[in-house]
């Protein structure tokens, strides 16, 4: 497994990726002595828990730091409805005191109070 510097890196790297890493421990420590077990251990440690661990927190940090930017702005936008409550104040200022009357045509119902005011009605 360890023979050339390709299967050394190859071996590396399947180690790092997790995959089948015990058979290539167990195969170096029958050809060399039980002390490899260490070796790999502390390369399993090192590479696959503290790195990968340290990737994942970096593209969860860019990934915050984006979302971030993205609700900056947003919030920079001015939004449609910033201005209600100065639209609601000038209309109630500029509303009529009385309510509007019913002026009724020749097809007025004064049963049905809820027509629209000053519509002419669809012909039938």
């Amino acid at each position: 497994t360890f023979n050339s510097f390709g299967q050394a890196l190859l071996s590396l790297y399947q180690i790092f990726t997790t995959s089948n890493w015990m058979d290539i421990m167990y195969a170096a420590m029958d050809g060399t002595n039980s002390a490899a077990c260490i070796y790999f251990l502390l390369y399993f440690f090192i590479m696959v828990i503290i790195l990968v661990n340290l990737m994942s927190a970096m593209v969860l940090e860019l990934f915050i730091m984006q979302q971030n930017a993205a609700k900056k702005r947003i919030s920079t936008k001015k939004s449609p409805y910033s201005n209600v409550p100065a639209l609601y104040s000038q209309m109630t200022r500029q509303a009529p005191q009385q309510p509007p009357v019913f002026q009724g045509g020749e097809h007025a119902d004064p049963s049905f109070p809820e027509v629209m005011y000053h519509l002419p009605r669809a012909s039938q």
